[in-house]
């Protein structure tokens, strides 16, 4: 291709939602212009299963669970009012703890105000907010974040170390959907023990993100923890980080808007193939078969 034909076939495939403020460029992508009529039947099967999940259908089969964690960012698409006000309620739980935080309405038990973050969990409930830390805050934080995400003796030793006598002024949020994960009892037990060596209540400097009436609920609930955010089962394991209403980034000053005030989920139902997104791009990089019908030339390899 020319550089006309080029600037032509860009023209063509810029994808602009300016609901979200997102450009997606794929006219680099190796595809020919009868692909996505070719793709339009395999797309709306998808679109349609999109849409039989999003209302509640079982897609857990194993485990008899629904999959639903975008409806933390849009309760209205929660196949129930029940479920609805779950959310609802959550998110607001989760702003006022967050603002009584940052307002010394909650305080560390010596009555100061809390200066730091740490964050334990494992896998996807210490990355999600290790991305938001990393991404979005800046040095000015009112509270700086920490992460005890592994088993390391080394690494823990490396953490409690650098807090220090800031320990005193440490919030800590224990991340467990099932509430008994190994790794994580394990960084909280070193916590545990770290508060207790500095002569401080453990319970009076912490939360818990977790599923109602799991082990580590109970715990939080028998101590007095200072409050209790619910992970529901149709939360994927990869998710409660960025998408859980309890999101870490509440807390440690991060200029970062609680989910439902992020671009909201809206459903696909019926939607063009050229339509969303998150469809569009891995459906252009899967292309390659298209190519020399069209006659796309060897200098679009490594675009």
């Amino acid at each position: 291709m020319d550089k006309t034909e080029l600037w032509h076939r860009f023209n063509k495939y810029l994808c602009n939602n300016e609901e979200i403020g997102l450009s997606l460029d794929i006219s680099r992508m190796k595809f020919g212009d009868d692909f996505f009529d070719i793709m339009e039947p395999a797309m709306q099967r998808a679109f349609s299963a999109m849409k039989s999940l999003e209302a509640g259908a079982i897609s857990n089969p194993d485990e008899g669970r629904m999959v639903g964690h975008y409806w933390l960012r849009n309760a209205d698409l929660a196949p129930s009012a029940e479920m609805r006000a779950e959310i609802e309620t959550a998110v607001e739980q989760v702003i006022a703890f967050a603002e009584d935080v940052h307002a010394g309405r909650i305080r560390a038990a010596n009555g100061e105000i809390f200066s730091n973050l740490l964050v334990i969990g494992i896998g996807g409930s210490a990355l999600g907010p290790q991305f938001v830390a990393d991404a979005l805050s800046s040095p000015n934080e009112r509270i700086k974040a920490y992460f005890l995400d592994n088993t390391d003796p080394d690494g823990m030793d490396r953490i409690f170390a650098e807090l220090g006598t800031d320990l005193s002024r440490t919030l800590t949020i224990v991340i467990s959907k099932s509430g008994s994960t190994k790794e994580t009892r394990n960084g909280m037990l070193e916590a545990q023990a770290a508060y207790r060596h500095a002569g401080l209540d453990f319970a009076r400097h912490s939360a818990a993100v977790t599923g109602d009436g799991s082990e580590l609920d109970k715990l939080a609930l028998a101590e007095g923890w200072l409050q209790r955010f619910p992970m529901w089962d149709w939360v994927g394991g990869d998710h409660p980080p960025v998408c859980h209403p309890a999101e870490p980034g509440r807390a440690d000053g991060a200029h970062v808007a609680p989910c439902h005030q992020w671009p909201r989920r809206k459903g696909y139902g019926h939607a063009a193939v050229q339509g969303p997104p998150a469809a569009l791009l891995p459906l252009s990089a899967t292309a390659d078969h298209g190519v020399d019908r069209q006659g796309v030339g060897p200098e679009w390899q490594g675009c």
